[in-house]
């Protein structure tokens, strides 16, 4: 670009968007940033033959010729601060040229149109060696690794390296900070890598010979930021080239073909001319491959020029319009161009267009648009109705991205910076970047509470929480003044909650009578139906955070305030009758099944034990009788028994005598007989067997104690023996059993 002209857009947009000091056109990227690029050209023998069975049968192409005239092109269209190697497969890794931007087109044309082809494979290596030299260069450059191959690439194994293999290699590329351009040649070619196009990576396949030029040019048009121009607006009738473009125009490259192709008149008020190469197919073949020249085909129709033209003006770019050339001996043409527009970035807040002012922290919203850079107009071009528009808004280290022309968004106290990005068709793009420092606003607006703390639970709504009053703050006095009707109109007011766990609250904000104020009342949570829910309701310290603002001057104020409120537990009456109205459903299911346990334990399980009857049962009963002088004592001993349970599993039980009967003779002869009966602690009998009860209440087996008998009734000197017989009876469940024991 002319440095007249460069100056002059720089000072349009800083007249037209203000503090956009860094929007900039296509065309001012590539002027600012230099490009290094590595190409690797295939120049393996597939490129002019393939053989079948052995080297029996060749089936040749013009495959080498049209990506020899393709690469002539491609160094045409170079920027003079662009630097090109060109690096054979066959080469051994090695560069065969290094081009300038600096030398003329023609010169660089020339330099790969002497070029010799080595013939060979297609070994991986040497892209490679490529990328590690590019690696090397300086980053601040815009580095590309352009590969044009027609065959699957080979490992050091002479091995097929698989395009997965590929991807990954091509990953850590990027990640160096290179981006890559394929093309795969001939139909044959399906070992292509992923094209990623975010990361910088892409793909391109010409299935034919023929679609080499077309898909090469597009690689060239990607990395200089061209577009090629529709063939709707390029009109070629007899001698007469039409174009017809509806943007200002950085600069124009027309490329002409056919065998006699000139470019002979044009409009100097508006075109200035630059320098024009020449390209035609090459005519030479590789030395190996002499004995198969007139098998193999040239690509005869090939030739042309290319010829840059720029505005005859340093000052203005080439305005929109319809423009003729004289031409002769073309066959076809193509234009490409860099359009001089510029990606404006709009921003509004409060409802007022900004228009060079600083933003204040809060909400803006915006707008992208391309402009005309001389009279900051707003673009609306057919040729470049497929922008897409995206951004991004960097703050306080975070990222916030948006898609479209179109966006919100919040802006904080702190530096900042906004990146807008338009991109055009066939992957080029225009950027603006926007540096900022929101002013802060907070502080203006003071607010005040009136708390009602310890609130009891159970009359948490009845009265408002806290009441809340606004001042503004002159910045000169320090004076707080009560807010005007007419900030009041302006007034934005929210509270939350800061402390969320705990349970659940509903926060209910009005305005105060006389609406000079915000009040916060406080209510149970609620369920999802909206039913309040008492018992899950926060109580604690409540920490509420209100925020709010107000316009005065054309400038938003804002001002926050934290304030804490007790709310205390409810007393135990009114969370039992809490409790009673929220699960009073499930408090009576659990009284119906305990009372039908019951019932079913009574009526089914307890008889069933005993109809299974007991298990383990043991012998019968011994007894042991000791004599001492005037007394007879005997003692019966039986031990548990198991019995089986149906709810509760086996339990053990002792067996407790209700009643027994004891005689007492000698000589066969019954001297008297009593009946003793088992009684309650405490309780009497005829026969002052206290004993007996002590001995019912063992837990694990139970005796039968007489205890006392006195024998002075009978003289002892008629007793010459005795004999004992205790006859007792006892009660299992429903059954009774009876024992007799001798002795």
């Amino acid at each position: 670009m002319k440095k007249g002209l460069t100056l002059l857009l720089t000072a349009l947009m800083v007249l037209t968007m203000v503090w956009f000091p860094s929007a900039a056109s296509a065309a001012e990227q590539e002027t600012e940033t230099p490009r290094i690029i590595h190409v690797v050209y295939d120049d393996s023998t597939s490129m002019y033959r393939y053989q079948y069975y052995g080297g029996l049968a060749y089936e040749y192409f013009d495959k080498w010729c049209r990506a020899r005239y393709s690469l002539e092109v491609f160094s045409a269209l170079m920027g003079e601060q662009d630097t090109m190697r060109i690096y054979p497969l066959n080469l051994q890794g090695q560069a065969a040229l290094s081009l300038s931007g600096s030398q003329s087109p023609q010169e660089r044309v020339d330099l790969i149109h002497q070029m010799e082809d080595n013939l060979g494979g297609t070994p991986y290596s040497t892209v490679t060696k490529a990328y590690e030299a590019l690696k090397d260069e300086s980053s601040e450059a815009e580095r590309w690794l352009v590969i044009l191959t027609d065959g699957d690439f080979a490992n050091s194994s002479n091995t097929l390296k698989p395009a997965s293999e590929i991807d990954k290699e091509f990953e850590k590329y990027v990640k160096e900070g290179i981006k890559i351009a394929f093309l795969g040649i001939g139909k044959d070619a399906t070992n292509l890598p992923k094209q990623k196009t975010g990361d910088g990576i892409y793909v391109w396949k010409a299935a034919t010979s023929s679609e080499i030029l077309q898909s090469v040019t597009s690689i060239s048009n990607t990395i200089f930021q061209r577009q090629q121009l529709p063939d709707s607006c390029v009109k070629l009738s007899g001698n007469t080239l039409t174009l017809d473009f509806d943007v200002p125009m950085e600069n124009l490259v027309i490329f002409a073909q056919g065998d006699e192709a000139q470019l002979t008149g044009w409009d100097e008020k508006t075109f200035y001319r630059g320098e024009t190469a020449s390209v035609t197919w090459l005519d030479r073949i590789p030395g190996p491959l002499a004995g198969d020249r007139d098998d193999i085909p040239f690509a005869r129709d090939l030739s042309g020029i290319l010829a840059s033209f720029s505005s005859s003006s340093d000052e203005t770019p080439i305005p929109a319009g319809s423009y003729s050339f004289s031409v002769s001996g073309l066959k076809s043409v193509q234009v490409y161009y860099k359009p001089s527009v510029v990606l404006s970035i709009s921003l509004t807040q409060n409802g007022e267009p900004l228009n060079g002012k600083m933003p204040t922290e809060g909400t803006v919203t915006g707008k992208l648009t391309l402009k005309d850079p001389v009279t900051g107009e707003e673009i609306h071009s057919k040729i470049l109705s497929g922008a897409v528009f995206s951004g991004t808004l960097i703050q306080d280290g975070e990222e916030v991205t948006w898609e479209g022309d179109s966006f919100t968004l919040e802006l904080t106290d702190g530096s900042a910076e906004l990146h807008a990005r338009a991109e055009l068709s066939g992957y080029n793009y225009v950027e603006s970047t926007l540096s900022f420092e929101p002013k802060s606003l907070l502080g203006g607006l003071v607010i005040r509470a009136d708390v009602r703390d310890g609130i009891p639970l159970e009359s948490l709504s009845d009265e408002p929480a806290v009441t809340y009053s606004f001042y503004y703050k002159n910045p000169q006095t320090g004076d707080e003044i009560p807010l005007t009707d007419e900030q009041l109109a302006t007034l934005e007011f929210q509270v939350e909650r800061v402390n969320q766990e705990g349970g659940g609250l509903q926060l209910l904000t009005s305005a105060t009578d006389g609406g000079s104020g915000r009040k916060v009342t406080l209510d149970y949570a609620v369920n999802k139906s909206g039913k309040e829910k008492p018992l899950s309701t926060f109580t604690g310290t409540l920490v509420l955070k209100a925020s709010g603002s107000f316009v005065t001057g054309g400038e938003r104020l804002r001002g926050e305030l934290v304030t804490e409120i007790r709310i205390l537990p409810a007393g135990w009456l009114q969370t039992l009758k809490w409790i009673w109205e929220e699960f009073w459903w499930l408090i009576m299911l659990l009284l119906i099944l305990i009372c039908a346990a019951i019932l079913i334990y009574a009526a089914f399980i307890r008889p069933a034990k005993f109809l299974l009857g007991p298990h383990g049962i043991s012998a019968e009963p011994s007894m042991t009788v000791t004599r001492n002088p005037g007394t007879i004592r005997a003692e019966i001993r039986h031990d548990p028994i198991q019995t089986c349970g149906i709810l509760f599993g086996p339990r053990y039980k002792p067996f407790k005598p209700q009643q027994a009967t004891v005689i007492i003779g000698c000589h066969g002869m019954e001297h008297f007989r009593f009946t003793i009966e088992a009684v309650k602690r405490g309780g009497n009998n005829r026969m002052r067997l206290s004993g007996l009860i002590e001995a019912l209440n063992q837990p694990m087996y139970s005796h039968v104690t007489i205890d006392g008998i006195e024998l002075d009734q009978v003289r002892p000197d008629r007793i010459v023996g005795y004999h004992m017989q205790i006859h007792y009876r006892r009660t299992v469940g429903r059954r009774t059993e009876e024992y007799d024991v001798q002795l």
